[in-house]
């Protein structure tokens, strides 16, 4: 990852004048005629800060949030989202894995926002002020929820400098929360001056708004568990309407199709489309689509097959067999949590990825991979017409990639949960039906890429069950179907907690791409129950919060390593619930 710090490219680019600088001085203090006033002289930093191009700052702060939802993929195994090998938390997860995280954030963003609102207010970066500080709300609350209580800022904090004492996390999601209130004020200037880089929302000062809201509203429904009011302060937020709840206001990241010089498609086709072997996708996260028929399944993931006739006993990975699935080798741990759930493969036609902590060697499979879809990555689309897509990157719509940090349909559920647990089951119920939909027609958006005989049957294929065969055929009633279903089923729910379980997991099918707001929502409710468990029977403690980052850990005195089983400050759940 690079280190998008531009205060750090600051300093490397003064170095040579420095060097001249300090040569100089040599010079002046040899013996001589004449001598220097060396108070007139200019401090070249300062001259290098007032040169400095705000348009160029305000892009790398941007560039680098980007590059920080990116790196909080790392997370998504935690969810079942997301595949890791590995047979122990310990090993998937050591302090390793929060570096590239935390040196985006210490070193690049947070300094580079501090540079910003140094500037000379003359210079009219009003509008780059205000939503750098929704940027920093983020990446502050995110810190908290993935390692625990964090510094605040990581340059200047501390007795020593490179030594900074952490702030508990509550105090650091009330800096955040501090911060968007600012941000509001700043940006309700209607005559506020608009930049013509802002990546995400194009000088639409009101989206930045329905943002900074909308944060209040995520971080106010992960401190329910602690705060009595959490509750009603959504359901204040949510009547000023001035909330993400349309796709035009959709907190999004566009990727391009542009392969080189730079490479600016999305980390999942750069992973899937080129010519190494793709990673494994979850078995349990894509039966969660399967198991249901739900029409999303064929945008997000893309079979590179659709039968096993031509694979090998040798390709399968199935850990306590040899060869293909065998029910007589079903763990025994799977069946007791759910005899359902999905083991070695996620469908019987062929969604082929790995089970939960399967830490097996690389098997010869990876033509028969499923793979990432358009949605989000910008691949291919799975009509049925199967192919391996490592081909250099000429398959799919790379052009139509997109990071998902917050969209309407993730406020509905949010809104959804609200409600619920509020009394209102039938206001909820309908929430997560708009959020489905709201979900589905993200999806579909990708038709216009899409030839128009994807959508035609393409039979008949002789191995293809004719109920799942017919589910494939990606049609509008499958939707509406899905929805009537869907809501029916949240009706027929008689307790609160089977109620809660539906909607925690559509809300994490809902959340594909977006790794940390399903780790928030499975410590946050525990639901989806039932989740698939690590293949070992004792796969040691799950994550409530990542360890801290070796860089951090390594370079501060100030700082002991914790355990796995330091939660979050909001997540006040029996630690015994969580499914390893």
């Amino acid at each position: 990852m690079m280190d998008r710090s531009l205060t750090a490219n600051l300093s490397i680019m003064n170095q040579p004048i420095k060097i001249l600088f300090f040569t100089g001085l040599v010079l002046l203090l040899s013996p001589s005629c004449e001598y220097t006033n060396l108070d007139l002289l200019d401090n070249p930093n300062e001259a290098a800060l007032e040169q400095l191009d705000i348009e160029f700052l305000y892009n790398n702060i941007q560039l680098g949030f980007k590059e920080f939802f990116e790196e909080t993929w790392a997370l998504a195994p935690l969810s079942r989202m997301g595949h890791v090998s590995a047979f122990r938390y310990e090993e998937a997860f050591p302090a390793t894995v929060g570096d590239a995280m935390w040196t985006q954030a210490y070193s690049g963003i947070l300094p580079d926002i501090e540079l910003l609102e140094n500037q000379d207010k003359n210079k009219n970066i009003t509008y780059q002020i205000g939503t750098a500080k929704i940027l920093k709300a983020y990446i502050l609350f995110s810190l908290v929820d993935i390692f625990g209580d964090v510094p605040l800022s990581d340059l200047i904090e501390g007795v020593d400098e490179g030594s900074p004492q952490s702030r508990s996390g509550e105090f650091v999601y009330e800096t955040a929360l501090g911060l968007l209130d600012e941000a509001v004020e700043i940006l309700g200037d209607p005559l506020i001056g608009i930049p013509d880089n802002d990546l995400y929302y194009e000088g639409k000062r009101e989206n930045w708004i329905a943002l900074a809201n909308t944060l209040k509203i995520r971080a106010y429904l992960n401190t329910r568990l602690l705060d009595d009011e959490a509750l009603s302060k959504i359901e204040e937020i949510q009547n000023t309407e001035n909330i993400i709840d349309e796709a035009s206001e959709d907190f999004e990241f566009r990727y391009s199709q542009n392969r080189v010089n730079p490479n600016s498609r999305h980390p999942f086709y750069n992973a899937a489309y080129e010519s190494s072997p793709p990673p494994y996708l979850s078995n349990y996260y894509m039966w969660l689509f399967i198991e249901e028929y739900d029409p999303r399944a064929r945008y997000y993931f893309n079979r590179q097959a659709i039968s096993s006739r031509f694979k090998s006993d040798e390709s399968y990975a199935c850990f306590y067999n040899a060869g293909p699935p065998n029910p007589d080798n079903y763990p025994e741990h799977f069946r007791e949590i759910d005899p359902n759930l999905p083991y070695c493969v996620a469908s019987d036609i062929l969604h082929y990825g790995r089970d939960h902590m399967n830490g097996s060697g690389v098997a010869p499979d990876e033509a028969f991979r499923t793979v990432y879809g358009t949605y989000p990555a910008g691949g291919k689309h799975d009509n049925t017409y199967t192919y391996t897509v490592q081909n250099g990157g000429i398959d799919g719509f790379p052009e139509s990639g997109l990071a998902p940090i917050l969209q309407s349909s993730f406020t509905q559920y949010m809104l959804a949960e609200t409600k619920l647990l509020s009394g209102k089951a039938s206001e909820a119920n309908e929430l997560v039906k708009l959020g489905y939909q709201q979900s589905f027609e993200k999806a579909i958006k990708y038709r216009s890429f899409l030839n128009p005989n994807d959508f035609v049957r393409p039979g008949p294929f002789p191995d293809l069950p004719i109920s799942n065969f017919e589910f494939w055929q990606f049609e509008d009633f499958s939707s509406e179907g899905f929805a009537s279903m869907l809501e029916q089923r949240f009706e027929d729910a008689s307790s609160l907690d089977e109620k809660l379980d539906i909607l925690g997991k559509e809300y994490l099918k809902t959340l594909w791409g977006n790794a940390l707001d399903a780790y928030n929502l499975y410590r946050r409710t525990t639901k989806p129950a039932n989740m698939q468990p690590a293949l070992l029977v004792d796969p040691g403690d799950f994550p409530r919060t990542l360890l801290y980052p070796s860089v951090h850990v390594n370079r501060n005195k100030n700082v002991n390593q914790k355990v796995f089983s330091t939660p979050v400050f909001w997540d006040t759940n029996d630690g015994n619930i969580f499914q390893r």
